[in-house]
């Protein structure tokens, strides 16, 4: 992939970096993104950064274009930190450790999940700069499925069929 910048917050989302990025993952042959919407979700789910459902216009219609997109911003800051986020943004060594733990999970879109089985949303596009703390992912819209709660946990049969699949991966 190019070389383009890496959006920080959802607002550094535009039309014309969608169209570029959505084009490289080969989502997008003729259409162009002419403008986008963003609805910030998840926030009620202890996520330390920013989730939001992008919910871009084209002007063509092209078959494989996404009527919806989540962007994943893991260093983004809500109006609101975590305690956890508090506290790494005070420690170089934990900021730096929490710089590679969001930027695993766009290497494991980019190396593991093509070679595996496991089940997980398309990535359209990741983009990681460990020196920076810059990190965006986009991700295909799940969200008619059902949710789970971080929160308040899981029935025992959603956890063993978690297991299942961790344990196929890592097999």
């Amino acid at each position: 992939m190019s070389r383009i910048p890496i959006p920080v917050i959802p607002d550094d989302l535009t039309p014309d970096w969608l169209t570029t990025v959505l084009r490289e993952a080969g989502v997008l042959d003729e259409a162009t993104v002419t403008s986008l919407s963003t609805t910030i979700i998840g926030q009620e789910y202890g996520f330390t950064g920013i989730v939001t459902r992008v919910t871009p216009e084209y002007d063509r219609v092209e078959p494989d274009a996404p009527a919806s997109i989540v962007a994943k911003f893991p260093n983004a800051a809500g109006e609101s930190l975590s305690a956890y986020r508090e506290t790494v943004q005070r420690d170089p060594v934990g900021a730096r450790r929490y710089y590679e733990r969001c930027a695993r999970e766009i290497w494991f879109y980019q190396q593991i999940k093509p070679l595996s089985a496991v089940l997980a949303p398309e990535m359209y596009y990741g983009a990681a700069d460990l020196d920076e703390g810059r990190f965006v992912l986009l991700l295909q819209d799940l969200g008619a499925m059902r949710m789970g709660d971080a929160l308040t946990g899981c029935p025992a049969s959603d956890a063993g069929a978690v297991l299942r699949a961790a344990g196929t991966l890592h097999a």
